[in-house]
């Protein structure tokens, strides 16, 4: 009988156990373990970029849909871009009377948007997004990241 296979023995018993496992011993499942967190400390970079570039490629896209928006918007107002904001007499943003936002050209091109492009930035943080007021609802906002008013 050779030395080689220590795991198996052919005369043993039935129900008696061998020597050990003959799948995989506990230092065998330590190393596997050791392995894998290497694997992901090494991938973990590769994903934070991957992340990074969607949402540059979301960002695109909203800037983009932002454009075709002023277009069309300028196509209905005779080429003329929305104004930056609607003032009151004294000449400051008006305030929606419900909502308390202000009226901006976000509001104004808000209608000519696409249904899944928006005015938030998706790397923006929260303190940075800020509400104006919606043509279509006087209870509601519309979130904006890119460009502020005046």
């Amino acid at each position: 009988m050779s030395d080689n296979n220590v795991g198996y023995d052919p005369n043993a018993p039935e129900g008696e156990s061998s020597a050990g496992n003959q799948y995989m011993s506990w230092k065998d499942i330590r190393i596997l373990l050791v392995v894998m967190v290497l694997l992901i400390i090494c991938l973990l970079p590769i994903y934070n970029m991957g992340v990074k570039n969607s949402e540059k490629a979301r960002c695109t896209q909203n800037m983009k849909a932002i454009y075709e928006a002023m277009g069309l918007y300028t196509k209905d107002h005779d080429d003329g871009l929305p104004p930056l904001y609607r003032a009151n007499d004294q000449f400051s943003p008006s305030l929606g009377p419900d909502t308390g936002r202000a009226y901006t050209w976000a509001s104004d091109i808000q209608g000519y948007m696409g249904a899944r492009a928006n005015f938030v930035c998706p790397s923006a943080k929260p303190d940075e997004i800020v509400q104006v007021e919606d043509p279509k609802s006087d209870k509601t906002t519309v979130p904006m990241s890119y460009g502020m008013y005046a």
